[in-house]
């Protein structure tokens, strides 16, 4: 199955390339072609032809739950995505990061995708473990 991972992280750091290699990882060791897309330097591709979304992001900030404008406008520049199954996934930082991924999966619904699973992932093994154990279909 060919699988887009959309990832923005607010400020990137060793840890959250860590987070989506593991993440990648874990959905190659089951077969499935994985394409990781930036959403703040890769704004504007078309991701309507892949299978399956996944969207991992972050916080902005450490005590707020805001997730960043670049997530949304790259979902409405990417084409015809509504209906499409997807996951959601958060980098556990700060402190909410429950409301943190409610956010996230609100500009997720808002575009129409239909969302089979959320997570908030606390470390690359984590990460890992999920992409190895989740049935997407």
């Amino acid at each position: 199955m060919r699988v887009c991972i959309v990832y923005q992280f607010n400020k990137p750091t060793n840890r959250s390339k860590e987070l989506l290699a593991s993440l990648k990882s874990g959905f190659i060791s089951q077969g499935h072609q994985i394409t990781s897309i930036d959403a703040v330097s890769q704004k504007g591709t078309i991701i309507s032809h892949y299978d399956y979304l996944i969207l991992l992001s972050s916080a902005t900030t450490w005590w707020g739950a805001a997730v960043s404008e670049h997530i949304s406008s790259f979902l409405q520049q990417a084409g015809s995505i509504g209906g499409k199954r997807c996951s959601a996934f958060v980098q556990k930082k700060g402190l909410r990061g429950n409301k943190t991924l409610q956010n996230v999966m609100k500009v997720m619904e808002k575009e129409g995708l239909f969302i089979t699973y959320s997570d908030i992932l606390e470390n690359p093994s984590h990460a890992l473990s999920v992409g190895k154990r989740l049935q997407i279909q």
